[in-house]
């Protein structure tokens, strides 16, 4: 199911300057139907938080809560974890943060605690970021993970760092 994806491409890398956001990693794919804008923000101890959503949309606050019904689901979140392998591949050392959005649609608000597409994006990760590399943090109530590196050991300090921050 999630062995499709769609081409993707760097249009940017800004810095930025924050006390914990480093950069901006800004991403484009496109679908059949629109085109996606991919964000890897670039925070201290190499931790890069991921998020898309589509590109028409990136004035809606709601951009991430989005039920688009295109039917592409899995390529579009397989496409998102071949952005996180590039920057693995490019920062071996690299940790990373996603959250499952909560779903908005006409006459539906869904819960933030435990969403769909936070069991979806388990299930993903599971899959193509090997549990040996990655020590997952997570928070069921906020749909949260933070996925720990373990290169370079001392994963619980690294953690209680990225979590404080």
């Amino acid at each position: 199911m999630f062995n499709s994806y769609y081409p993707f491409s760097l249009i940017q890398r800004t810095p930025v300057n924050s006390d914990y956001l480093l950069s901006e990693y800004i991403f484009q794919f496109r679908t059949d139907t629109r085109r996606y804008i991919l964000i890897a923000e670039e925070y201290k101890y190499d931790v890069f938080a991921v998020k898309f959503f589509p590109a028409d949309r990136k004035n809606d606050k709601h951009r991430f809560n989005l039920i688009l019904n295109d039917f592409n689901f899995a390529p579009i979140i397989r496409t998102c974890v071949n952005a996180m392998l590039w920057l693995l591949e490019r920062n071996p050392t690299a940790s990373f943060a996603y959250v499952g959005a909560h779903s908005i649609a006409p006459g539906f608000i869904e819960q933030k605690a435990f969403t769909q597409r936070y069991r979806i994006y388990e299930y993903v990760m599971d899959i193509y970021l090997s549990p040996y590399k990655f020590k997952r943090y997570f928070s069921a109530k906020n749909s949260a993970v933070l996925l720990v590196n373990v290169e370079k050991g001392n994963v619980a300090e690294k953690a209680a760092c990225m979590i404080d921050m």
